[in-house]
């Protein structure tokens, strides 16, 4: 009855605090996208410690598997997969977030978010951006690796 009055979601008692996080995470508005870094050299020696071979290897692997990624996820929202998109936003968002790439991180929850509750359009409307924060975020570590 919750939903057919126009509520967002409905959880019911008990309530379990990972359902609680999952609803909030959907609805609640994104991070000011526009303040968050393009890339974050610092994160990954805060995830694994000041290990130059190492940050360069996850970089270069980063770079290769989310354009691969990036890619398959034009192709699933091309053709309306919805489940496709959800899973290669939620990996996306996973792998920019431990490299430090933070804006294309949050595009892609957002992505996620509406592909999860079968919005299209809005995921169309969310890809440009996207692609965009992926693009400034490959660039800026391209930079990085090349004067390293």
């Amino acid at each position: 009855r919750c939903l057919d009055m126009g509520m967002d979601a409905y959880l019911s008692k008990p309530l379990s605090m990972s359902a609680l996080q999952a609803t909030l995470n959907q609805w609640l508005p994104l991070t000011q996208v526009d303040k968050l870094p393009n890339w974050d050299s610092t994160t990954l020696t805060k995830l694994v410690g000041n290990q130059p071979q190492l940050h360069e290897r996850l970089l270069r692997k980063f770079i290769l598997n989310a354009g691969e990624q990036v890619q398959a996820l034009i192709s699933a929202a091309s053709s309306a997969d919805l489940i496709t998109v959800r899973d290669k936003a939620h990996t996306l968002k996973s792998a920019a977030r431990s490299v430090g790439a933070l804006c294309f991180g949050e595009q892609c929850q957002a992505m996620e978010r509406f592909a999860s509750a079968s919005k299209l359009d809005d995921c169309n409307a969310v890809m440009p951006d996207l692609l965009s924060a992926f693009d400034e975020a490959k660039s800026a570590i391209e930079q990085h690796l090349a004067s390293a």
